[in-house]
């Protein structure tokens, strides 16, 4: 069949590893902007959220707690909550084109890959990686060394999964021709 020589010969050339780790990174950030969409309080809706309230409620006189550090009084927090909307909506906005491109980066790679679990395997690393780096850097949630183990062996099983499917998938072709 020329399509599945011409799609084995594209797969070959490896062009689909780059677009396969860009949907996964896509589809990580999605899932970020939606975290960052669900949690506007000042003391838990991280960074983000922490860094805004504090550029836009002015400190007490007198040493008193900033109302951002604990939720202070709707009063002290209006403008902060308005802005806040604001900026949740723009992560929505976000949500939606991060994964409109996410699919279209995973289609794409799909249609260059001499497999489809080759995609999956390095779409789910990218994603991984990418998901446990900013639960840590922008949420601060420890990320502890049971998580990366954890994603290791998730990403080790879909790449034994992958060779399996990839040595079935060889057979099957040298039957056919």
């Amino acid at each position: 069949n020329a399509a599945a020589a011409a799609a084995a010969a594209r797969g070959a050339s490896g062009g689909f590893y780059a677009v396969a780790v860009t949907s996964g990174i896509l589809a990580a950030l999605a899932s970020v902007f939606a975290k960052l969409a669900s949690n506007t309080s000042p003391v838990s809706g991280g960074i983000v959220y922490a860094t805004l309230c504090s550029a836009l409620v002015p400190v007490p006189l007198g040493g008193a707690a900033s109302p951002c550090a604990a939720d202070g009084p709707a009063d002290a927090l209006a403008a902060y909550y308005q802005v806040a909307t604001v900026v949740r909506l723009a992560f929505i906005g976000c949500v939606l084109l991060a994964n409109a491109a996410m699919w279209k980066s995973f289609t794409r790679a799909l249609s260059l890959a001499p497999a489809s679990i080759h995609v999956t395997i390095l779409n789910s690393a990218a994603n991984m990686v990418v998901t446990g780096l900013s639960g840590l850097m922008l949420f601060g949630e420890p990320v502890k060394m049971q998580w990366w183990l954890g994603a290791s062996l998730v990403v080790a099983g879909s790449i034994l999964m992958g060779q399996e499917d990839s040595a079935n998938e060889e057979a099957n072709k040298k039957k056919t021709d």
